[in-house]
């Protein structure tokens, strides 16, 4: 005996697929706009840190020698990428001075070397990769461009100057980029 499916089974089943079809589409959609929102609101940070590790050796005298090795990823912005840098505050109780300082792009394996502090964006392209690029430096944190004095620059604890606590910037002057998945650097300071 055989079996025969009746129209209106093909019909019901038919409709059920279409509209579980279009369930699905709605809630994709749905799902995509809370999401573009969500990203408009609370953007990520244009750069973000892929790994951070540190590595830190007592000397005989009690100082800490440390070797820092990082991986960021830099996204697209308005302006390309020009300087990274880190902040230390110095205090009595635990960081009274940064010496020994030393970088390397590990990415490309090149040695920066130090230089002046420098304020980046008026130049051109080529000038900054050509002439800025590929060196470090080391400042009080803020608008100076003076270099980091361990003597003149130690913190204050007898009050005397207002920024008893001064914060030293390391910054290292990257070859102009616009946006990259990972750029590595390690540095060793005492």
């Amino acid at each position: 005996m055989e079996h025969k499916e009746l129209p209106a089974a093909k019909s019901t089943a038919s409709a059920w697929k279409r509209a579980v079809g279009i369930a699905l589409a709605v809630v994709l959609a749905c799902t995509y706009i809370i999401v573009r929102t969500y990203l408009d609101i609370y953007p990520s940070a244009d750069m973000t840190y892929r790994s951070a590790n540190y590595e830190v050796e007592v000397q005989r005298n009690g100082d800490l020698k440390i070797r820092e090795h990082i991986d960021v990823t830099l996204k697209k912005r308005g302006k390309p990428w020009r300087q990274l840098y880190q902040q230390y505050r110095l205090d009595p109780g635990q960081l009274t001075a940064i010496t020994g300082v030393s970088v390397k792009n590990t990415t490309t394996g090149e040695t920066y070397t130090q230089a002046d502090p420098v304020v980046p964006g008026s130049q051109s392209t080529s000038l900054w990769d050509s002439t800025y690029a590929g060196h470090w430096y080391i400042k009080r944190a803020g608008v100076s461009t003076k270099t980091y004095d361990p003597e003149r620059d130690k913190p204050d604890v007898s009050g005397g100057y207002s920024d008893q606590y001064p914060t030293i910037e390391i910054g290292w002057n990257i070859p102009a980029t616009d946006d990259t998945d990972s750029m590595g650097y390690s540095s060793v300071g005492i």
